[in-house]
């Protein structure tokens, strides 16, 4: 293959080294042998075989490409008629691996019709691009598979392709089962169980019966002894009792004027007042509110509200402002309603 190596850049046709002296010491001889003995001279000619991105591309070369696909880069060229070895085949054995002998061991690739195999190649591994050869020790020829020696041809378009011949696969013989012969199983033997004692249940206990609680009666609410409107002058006295204006012995409640704008609701002899708020709150609340001595001002008593008020006696009785008291002098009006 003397015209590998001007596209590799290590000489002419005629230079020593390259893969023209490697075939020329034996490679021939490895037209149905192993890649063992290719690989062993690889060192007298790993100087010679460097891999470039192009050369000579004309009818009288065959270009070596990186890949298996004819826009790949070349990486070397050689000339119709010289032998090389083969290594691999891709998967649809169109294209056909050559080998490099050198430090990084490459593979270049040319297609199938371009060259014409000198042995069968159905045992060639499929491989694609980017796998390389191994590239430490003398390596054992394959099992499966045998590399064969090809002679290219020069690429015309009158050349017959030869087609490659494909692997007849082999039928992998399936194990037959063999029966086990196992011990017989014993049957199952019942083992009748001693009766479980019964787990004595504990007795309920009655369920207590609540005690009905009396339902509490209402307080009778006493009968009203006095349901009216008054006027209250400033600083007279009112007897809730009777519902009219009276002297000191028998008054509940007091007009009080401190000054003209100082005025007091103030309870009279130990009576006690209490405002309620602007809701009528009839006997029951006016029986359980709270009372005080402390008279409330007048300016805290908004016309409506309610206050009740608890007579000397014991009497309860519930008073409303009906209207506004007016300046100094004022007047009181009020509507009580006093019960026995």
């Amino acid at each position: 293959m003397s015209g590998l190596l001007p596209a590799l850049g290590s000489g002419g046709a005629g230079g020593s080294g390259g893969l023209a002296g490697l075939l020329g010491t034996g490679g021939v001889q490895l037209a149905a042998g192993g890649l063992s003995g290719m690989v062993a001279m690889s060192a007298l000619i790993a100087s010679g075989v460097v891999p470039v991105g192009g050369g000579p591309t004309g009818p009288a070369f065959l270009p070596l490409l990186a890949c298996p696909d004819s826009r790949s880069s070349v990486v070397a060229v050689a000339n119709p008629g010289e032998k090389m070895l083969i290594t691999a085949r891709n998967a649809a054995g169109t294209w056909l691996r050559v080998y490099i002998p050198g430090p990084a061991n490459q593979g270049s690739w040319v297609r199938a019709e371009s060259v014409e195999l000198l042995a069968d190649g159905s045992g060639l591994p499929v491989a694609g691009c980017g796998e390389v050869l191994a590239a430490v020790g003398t390596p054992k020829p394959s099992s499966t598979a045998v590399p064969a020696t090809a002679s290219p041809r020069a690429s015309n378009a009158s050349s017959t392709p030869t087609p490659t011949p494909k692997p007849t696969p082999k039928t992998t013989p399936k194990p037959t089962v063999q029966p086990t012969t196992g011990p017989t199983p014993t049957p199952f033997q019942p083992t009748t169980a001693p009766a479980a004692s019964p787990t004595p249940k504990p007795t309920p206990k009655p369920t207590p019966t609540p005690t009905p609680k009396p339902t509490p009666k209402p307080t009778p609410v006493p009968d009203v002894i006095v349901d009216t409107n008054i006027d209250v002058p400033q600083t007279w006295l009112l007897d809730v009792d009777t519902g009219t204006l009276s002297g000191s012995a028998t008054a509940d409640l007091w007009f009080e004027a401190v000054t003209e704008t100082e005025r007091y609701f103030t309870p009279w002899r130990g009576a006690g007042i209490v405002k309620v708020g602007s809701t009528a709150p009839g006997y029951d609340r006016c029986a359980s509110a709270t009372y005080s001595t402390s008279r409330i001002p007048v300016s805290k008593v908004p016309v409506g509200s309610y206050l009740c008020l608890r007579t000397v006696g014991g009497r309860f009785s519930e008073l409303r402002l009906l209207a506004t008291i007016g300046p100094s002098p004022g007047t009181m009006s009020l509507h009580v309603r006093t019960w026995a």
